[in-house]
């Protein structure tokens, strides 16, 4: 059961972090598989800083949409949609 939870929590995390960060989208599948990386990310950057796993939905969704919105940011420099949109 807790991996459908993660899994849908990953899912809404993506759609929410494509929604607010503005620029380059990759899709609704692309950010969707990139909420499902960054609540996978989101845990382990707490669990680094020593925290335990969020114990209620709401905490784990505001670590899901935070480690998703990291994880697009990334995708983002990445694919070098970011230097595009400073020269704009």
């Amino acid at each position: 059961m807790h991996v459908l939870i993660w899994v849908a929590v990953g899912v809404l995390a993506g759609w929410a972090a494509g929604l607010l960060m503005k620029g380059r989208d990759y899709g609704v599948a692309g950010n969707l598989i990139l909420g499902l990386i960054g609540s996978l990310v989101g845990g382990w950057v707490l669990a680094l800083l020593g925290y335990n796993a969020p114990s209620d939905l709401l905490r784990h969704a505001a670590v899901s949409l935070l480690g998703a919105m990291f994880v697009l940011g990334v995708a983002r420099l990445g694919s070098g949609a970011a230097r595009v949109q400073r020269t704009q």
